[in-house]
């Protein structure tokens, strides 16, 4: 027999169970709330020392093991701090980073930092951390906030709870499981031991080592405080801007200095310089100056410190002995201009000059198409720009139009305290991109930029660009892509130091084995055939829209950083920038005319 519910005695037994249930319930609800609040004040803790640029406590190191399957093969690394004495030691093995482990040694009386595969390292003396307390401030203030209400969703996603109590060597450890995984926390909630996944990222902590990491048994080279403490600030930052921490935000709205103008809308910048060499050099300066510091910095000092662990020869000083390599090839008008951004802006005019020159290593796209393969015949040149998408170069791109006495009118799509140009079109319907190649270390001649950009203000004709290129001292090796309006007609340019091959449309190279009519076509391997494969398949149907999904990856890489179609008959151009989660030829673009890229100031 089963007892009734209602009777006396259902009733007897039913009441103690249902407080006993109703009392765990409790219990269970607190465990969570006390296990979701040390999560969210270990988090809390994090944001608040990095906002106050300081690292989080390093009384007991930590070390970070991550393993990262996001394309499906396990790739692991390793981040350790930890403090010995007067001195913090930094150690980052980063999956598929040839330079690392990296390892930082910092105190108040030095500073170094090695790349281990590399045998490379460089140290200074007597460091000013302020830099770096400016960038651990900024990456503190861009980490995600949650308010309550998403706090709340997140704990009952995750549902943590306590689960196990010991005692450690620094006191009680609190045992929280989650749903992505468990972790041992320490009184301040720090993680001891455990390990948690993050997105497609496993990380496991573990205390650091009792014994000091040992200093590099291969010399280290002495170099300025103030460049080495540089370097690292902006290597916080681009690690930011890759996790997608940081971002860059331009403030809407027109700006004007002299002649020259800028205004912002929808995150886009296009900017207005008219005048002498220097007055539109110093119109750029003062129209972002705080962006010219930002990005030269980023440059000269962020990925200039890669440069030199991987190269061995310290960034900073190798770019000043280069401009002095190559100044006399550069023409003084643009040594003026220069020097009219540094005192616009109010940054160093040798950083100006490093981060003009800084070397040029585009794995980029060119097309040109005409005649039969396009609606109405008229002329189209794609440009597609591949490079350094995780600096966070997109966050300051610009299009300039420029207008100088005595020279061509001309727009180039670039990025700001940049005066050369390696995507843009003149007034005389001419257009030019390129895509880099070997070569490194062939630096007696006229920088890429700076020949296209003399290129666009000087040669009237496709002819003329030809000459200038073939006649003047060139550097490493590129590809070029003019296209001219006028004929309409389209030229393929292979130049290394000594040599300069040229093709035109329908006809044969080595590197570009599969010609089409009415076309130059320049690419990678694998993205060329792709190229090739994408124009037959729509010849004599191409417009501007159908050429946007033609260059679309793979033609396009993963770091594509911007792309242009150009209408040189109708000087119009349209311009897609990446993103910091998207590359550019998935982003809208935006067209402009001639007319609105050199008329007045607008009115907003």
């Amino acid at each position: 027999m089963t007892s009734d519910p209602n009777s006396p005695r259902g009733k007897s037994l039913f009441r103690p169970l249902s407080r006993i249930v109703f009392g765990l319930l409790i219990l269970l609800l607190l465990n969570w709330g006390g296990a979701s609040w040390m999560l969210w004040h270990r988090y809390d803790s994090l944001t608040s020392h990095l906002a106050q640029g300081r690292w989080p406590d390093l009384s007991e190191g930590r070390i970070l093991h991550v393993e990262n399957t996001g394309d499906g093969k396990a790739k692991a690394g390793h981040f350790l701090i930890a403090r010995y004495g007067p001195q913090v030691a930094v150690e980052m093995d980063i999956p598929g980073q040839e330079l690392s482990p990296l390892r930082l040694w910092a105190s108040e009386d030095s500073l170094q930092l090695a790349s281990l595969p590399r045998q490379q390292a460089f140290q200074a003396a007597h460091p000013d951390y302020s830099p770096l307390v400016e960038a651990l401030r900024e990456l503190g203030g861009q980490l995600p906030k949650a308010d309550i209400g998403k706090r709340l969703l997140m704990s009952v996603a995750l549902h943590p709870l306590v689960t196990g109590v010991r005692w450690g060597e620094g006191g009680l450890l609190w045992k929280i499981r989650t749903s992505k995984g468990s972790l041992w926390l320490n009184a301040d909630a720090v993680p001891v031991e455990g390990g948690i996944a993050i997105n497609k990222m496993r990380v496991r902590f573990a205390p650091a080592p009792k014994e000091e990491p040992p200093l590099p048994g291969f010399a280290a080279v002495t170099v300025p405080a103030e460049e080495l403490v540089g370097g690292i600030a902006e290597g916080v930052r681009i690690l930011g801007a890759l996790a997608g921490f940081t971002t860059y935000s331009r403030a809407e709205g027109l700006r004007k200095s002299g002649a020259g103008w800028m205004v912002v809308q929808g995150g886009r910048a296009q900017m207005h310089l008219q005048g002498s060499s220097y007055e539109i050099g110093h119109q750029h300066g003062s129209l972002v100056s705080d962006e010219v510091r930002r990005l030269s910095h980023r440059l000269v000092y962020g990925v200039g410190l890669l440069y030199s662990l991987k190269k061995g020869e310290w960034f900073p000083a190798a770019a000043r002995k280069l401009v002095e390599r190559q100044r006399p090839f550069i023409a003084s008008a643009y040594f003026e201009e220069m020097r009219g951004i540094a005192d616009g802006s109010g940054v160093p005019l040798d950083l100006i000059q490093a981060a003009n020159i800084f070397p040029e290593f585009f794995h980029c796209s060119g097309v040109a198409l005409m005649g039969a393969a396009t609606v109405g015949g008229e002329l189209l040149h794609a440009r597609v720009l591949d490079y350094m998408v995780g600096v966070g170069l997109q966050d300051h791109a610009t299009v300039m139009a420029v207008s100088r006495p005595g020279v061509n009118r001309f727009v180039t799509v670039g990025y700001v305290a940049f005066i050369g140009s390696v995507t843009g079109m003149n007034e005389k319907q001419v257009a030019i991109g390129e895509m880099g190649g070997r070569g490194e270390g062939a630096w007696d001649g006229i920088p890429m930029s700076l020949l296209i950009r003399q290129s666009l203000e000087t040669c009237d004709t496709l002819e003329d660009v030809e000459h200038l290129m073939r006649e003047s001292p060139r550097t490493c090796e590129y590809y070029y892509l003019i296209s001219d309006g006028k004929g309409p007609s389209a030229l393929g340019i292979a130049a290394t130091p000594n040599t300069f091959e040229t093709f035109g449309p329908g006809e044969w190279h080595e590197r570009l084995s599969q010609p089409v009519k009415d076309a130059v076509l320049i690419s990678g391997p694998g993205r060329y055939e792709k190229l090739v494969e994408r124009v037959q398949g729509t010849f004599g149907k191409i417009s501007p829209d159908n050429l946007i999904e033609i260059i679309k990856r793979p033609v396009a890489m993963k770091s594509n950083l911007h792309n242009v179609i150009f209408q040189p008959q109708s000087l119009r151009l349209s311009v897609a920038d990446a993103s910091n989660k998207a590359p550019a030829c998935d982003q809208p673009y935006q067209t402009y005319s001639w007319d609105a890229l050199f008329s007045a100031a607008p009115s907003l």
